[in-house]
């Protein structure tokens, strides 16, 4: 995908606000993983992030306000030294962006699992993909408070999860593949 001034070398995911009127999508540019906001309609666009972690799986709030992406950061700011981590260490946690503000909040903090948002399902809960147990299943989560909950226990883990309307759609591996 080109932008004037800017060539993305390819998009990773991306979801529709809920009036249709944005597109927020995690892309790759230069061997870096950020979130760009795009605006079909006015054929404009602007970058979210742009820092040195991978940002990916944006999913909007129902007001289209914010967003809640998956990412391996560290914190909600970019510190001025240099930044050392074990990439096949670090776990990706659940973040929130305000569109407007680009400020970012951190919503889930779990060391030892990785954290996917799926789909916002209240002005509150949101409906993530969790490897807590080593297996991908889904989980309802406050995001103001934390409050967790099973949504879904899969013993094969659940891959390409989306939501639409009421029907939650999802696949597992058959037969051990």
């Amino acid at each position: 995908y080109r932008i004037p001034g800017k060539k993305l070398d390819y998009i990773n995911s991306m979801s529709w606000s809920h009036d249709g009127k944005q597109l927020a999508a995690a892309a790759l540019n230069g061997g870096l993983m950020d979130l760009y906001l795009f605006n079909p309609g006015a054929n404009g666009f602007k970058v979210l992030t742009e820092d040195l972690f991978e940002n990916h799986h944006p999913v909007w709030s129902l007001d289209d306000q914010r967003i809640y992406f998956a990412s391996n950061r560290l914190n909600d700011s970019i510190p001025n030294e240099e930044v050392k981590f074990d990439v096949y260490k670090q776990k990706d946690d659940i973040w929130e962006i305000d569109v407007s503000t680009k400020e970012l909040r951190r919503v889930t903090s779990l060391p030892l699992s990785n954290q996917i948002p799926v789909a916002a399902i209240s002005s509150f809960e949101l409906l993530m993909r969790t490897s807590e147990n080593g297996i991908y299943n889904l989980e309802k989560i406050n995001v103001f408070v934390g409050a967790r909950g099973n949504h879904t226990n899969v013993s094969d883990g659940l891959h390409s999860v989306s939501l639409a309307g009421e029907d939650l759609i999802y696949a597992v591996p058959f037969d051990g593949g």
